[in-house]
């Protein structure tokens, strides 16, 4: 349908997003209920987790666990309605990403955060559902991999910064290039931040090689 009739499927496709679910990716929806149904009746699930972003698997999550009388939990690895980097909403007050949100966190066993400032904030918008959150971090597991030796980095050598994670539209892109065009051609870059009673102070990194 979308290679034959691709502006009607487009204008189906924003129209899906603003009256039922505005995210991206809310198209899949649809057959998640089938299969997952047909795979409860071969052999039933104990437990549905779901991780987002996506968050449509919240949703997914939040439909599957009502109607096949499961136990969900929320795995967020991002915030779904605050912007994390400039700690505003992304989405209007009362509109179907809150409603959604609202419900998921409602219904779950357990909601998961990455961190703990991700949780207060939950909890501060959501406190009835406060006692089913909990933080479990970021980590490294050793097992797949094994033990490996710490070979510290000479000590001459200028430390190295490098980004390892999903680059979205909510991320300041544009001060993330500039700073790191700033590290690469100054030897020692000044990076000001502000400290909590507002005042700026200098700090000097070495040049990232």
């Amino acid at each position: 349908m979308r290679r034959n009739v691709p502006t009607l499927m487009d204008e189906l496709y924003r129209l899906f997003q603003k009256k039922a679910f505005p995210e991206q990716h809310p198209t899949w929806i649809p057959g998640v209920p089938p299969k997952a149904v047909t795979s409860q009746f071969k052999k039933k699930f104990d437990l549905i987790i779901a991780t987002g972003h996506p968050f449509v698997s919240f949703a997914a999550a939040q439909m599957l666990g009502k109607l096949l009388k499961i136990s969900y939990v929320a795995d967020y690895r991002d915030a779904w309605t605050l912007n994390q980097f400039t700690e505003n909403l992304i989405f209007d007050e009362g509109g179907k990403s809150f409603e959604w949100e609202a419900k998921v966190l409602r219904d779950t066993s357990e909601t998961v955060f990455v961190n703990d400032g991700m949780r207060q904030w939950h909890i501060d918008r959501y406190p009835d559902d406060a006692d089913r959150m909990t933080v479990v971090p970021n980590g490294w597991e050793p097992e797949p991999t094994g033990e490996q030796d710490f070979v510290p980095p000479a000590p001459n050598r200028p430390p190295r910064f490098g980004y390892l994670g999903t680059i979205t539209s909510h991320m300041p892109l544009e001060e993330l290039f500039d700073g790191c065009r700033i590290a690469r051609s100054n030897p020692v870059p000044v990076i000001r931040a502000r400290n909590e009673k507002g005042s700026v102070r200098r700090a000097a990194y070495a040049h990232p090689a």
